[in-house]
């Protein structure tokens, strides 16, 4: 499968490094007093809350203006600490093999991440790479690209328009892996081969 392509490009949540949703929603509960189906609100495409998100993981809100508008919305008086804390329970561990693995492929293939992400997740899970393999993300691939600090994001085209003529690479020979299918599709529509990873199944499975 692999010899087909000379670039292949990594989501990151839910792909490389495990995801733990529960534990935010617990963490941010314990917080605010909110049932958890108020929580999840928070994640309707039409709601305020996730075009605050969604500006904050493409740079256009800074940390302090998140922790002060999840305050507002969460009607809640915690410090920036607790905040934080409560916004990271999401990252989970990175599995070993999938290190190893990543590894092994940026020294026969170009390697890329592409993350929607925000400044205080990056710093998480930063130090979550470090403290279990003590080593830094560009170890592992040629590039990274974080959206916050494109100020664009999955699943519009012109994300991947960028990557694509700033390293020119050919639609064709570029696989993209993902566990949202609409970042997936739209991937596709500029001729990338994207797949969508669906648990259980691993990169390892995958590509192994």
């Amino acid at each position: 499968m692999l010899t087909k392509y000379t670039t292949i490009i990594f989501d990151l949540g839910g792909v490389i490094i495990n995801l733990e949703e529960k534990r935010t929603v617990e963490a941010f509960r314990r917080l605010s007093k909110l049932a958890e189906d108020d929580f999840y609100a928070m994640y309707k495409p039409t709601s305020y809350s996730f075009s605050m998100l969604e500006n904050y993981e493409t740079g256009k809100v800074s940390n302090q203006d998140f922790r002060n508008a999840m305050r507002k919305i969460l009607h809640i008086e915690a410090e920036d600490h607790a905040i934080d804390h409560a916004w990271n329970q999401i990252l989970g561990d990175i599995p070993q093999e999938r290190i190893d693995l990543l590894k092994k492929l940026v020294n026969s293939h170009q390697t890329m991440l592409l993350s929607n992400t925000n400044d205080i997740h990056r710093l998480a899970f930063d130090d979550i790479l470090h403290q279990q393999a003590k080593i830094k993300f560009t170890d592992l691939f040629h590039k990274v690209y974080y959206s916050y600090e494109m100020q664009d994001r999955k699943p519009n085209l012109s994300i991947y328009r960028r990557i694509l003529e700033e390293n020119k690479l050919k639609p064709s020979e570029t696989l993209f892996i993902d566990d949202n299918m609409k970042n997936v599709v739209a991937a596709r529509r500029l001729g990338i081969h994207a797949v969508h990873l669906v648990p259980p199944v691993t990169i390892n499975q995958l590509l192994g």
